[in-house]
């Protein structure tokens, strides 16, 4: 399994719910008003990430900037699709989203 890690966009809601019901992070119906500003806002500086396999998300990562700092970002959520966990696709998330992160001048 090679899965390939983008940000996240609107129509991978469905996908990203049934992911959600396999682990049980937050419950799945939360994720439209979590991911709102993400969408709506293009000021936003949120980041939802997804791993896809064949063009079907089976992960996410969710992080955003901590208040009151300056360049500090917190992960929120990261989590994946329950049948193929312990197969390295959280830490490749985390990988992904931590030179994304240090490439923005960020933390």
């Amino acid at each position: 399994m090679n899965p390939h890690i983008r940000n996240a966009k609107r129509s991978d809601i469905p996908h990203l719910k049934e992911v959600l019901n396999t682990i049980e992070l937050f419950p799945a119906e939360m994720l439209e008003e979590m991911m709102a500003d993400y969408l709506e806002n293009q000021e936003s500086q949120e980041i939802w990430l997804t791993a896809v396999e064949n063009e079907i998300p089976i992960a996410l990562a969710y992080c955003a900037p901590e208040k009151l700092t300056e360049g500090t970002f917190n992960l929120y959520a990261i989590g994946v699709k329950g049948d193929i966990q312990g197969k390295g696709i959280g830490a490749k998330l985390m990988t992904f989203l931590e030179n994304q992160l240090q490439a923005s001048g960020h933390r």
